[in-house]
Formats: C-alpha cells, structure tokens, sequence
C-alpha cells in the first residue's frame, strides 16, 4: 500500500530567491550562445550552397596586395639597433663556445691519465661549449631572417 507520495507532480528545480538573478543572466547567457552557434551554422551553410553552385569568389588581387601591405604595417618592427646587437651577441656566443669546446678538447687528450673526475670536467666543458655554438647559431639565423617569413 502506498501513501500517494511517489504520485504526486514533481516540480522543477527552482533557484533560492537571492540567486534567481544569477540564474536567470545565466540562462540569457546560453540562449544568446545558442542563438550565435545557429546563426554560425546558418552562414556555414549558406557559404557552403554559394560554394556548391560556384558564386563564392575569392578576394581580387588588388584586395590581396592591399591586405598583405595592411599587414605588413601591423608587424612589430624591432628597435633601431637590435640587429646589430644580436649579431654581435652571436658572434660573442660563437667564439665562446668555439675556444670551450677547442679547449675542451685538448684537455680531454690531456686527462686520459689523470682519471675520471678530469675526462668528466671536460665532457661537460665541452657539451657548455656546444651549447654556446648552438644558441649563436639560433641568434644569428633569427636576426639575419627576412621580416614576414
């Protein structure tokens, strides 16, 4: 025998008073997202029929060079003098790493004999080295790359 409880309407959930605002502006929020993605796949597909029957035509060419000069303008242009200076920091990089890994070299076929603790020293003097070479190479191709490539 039952007490007519499981009978009874059930009510959908209700927001407390002090929070109905919050609720309400969220769900004003979904319809607009809602409305904004049917719009979206309302123009997909309208751009997918122009497509189809071939009246979608590209931009002119006089349209693409004046959008690649646009962009061109709105490229940030580094300071007067950072080329300069990264070459040198290149350069400085380059020389650097050339003499650590040159003398690393020489101190490795000096410490064949001395042990373990010197073959180490000069591993790792010579991976510094290395190093140095790679980052001077990185920073001389970045400074020597043409602008918008």
């Amino acid at each position: 025998m039952t007490n007519g409880w499981d009978k009874r309407e059930r009510r959908g959930f209700e927001p407390p008073p002090w929070e109905r605002d919050k609720f309400e502006e969220i769900a004003r929020q979904r319809e607009a997202a809602e409305a904004e993605e049917a719009q979206r796949r309302a123009e997909a597909q309208a751009a997918r029929a122009a497509k189809e029957a071939g009246e979608a035509a590209g931009p002119s060419e006089s349209e693409m060079a004046a959008m690649v000069i646009q962009l061109r303008g709105e490229e940030p242009r580094s300071p007067k003098g950072a080329k300069a200076l990264t070459l040198a920091v290149a350069a400085f990089m380059l020389s650097l790493g050339a003499g650590l890994a040159g003398w690393s070299a020489a101190a490795y076929a000096g410490a064949r004999d001395a042990g373990l603790p010197a073959l180490v020293g000069s591993v790792i003097v010579m991976l510094m080295g290395l190093f140095f070479l790679g980052v001077s190479v990185f920073l001389w191709a970045r400074a020597t790359r043409q602008q918008g490539e």
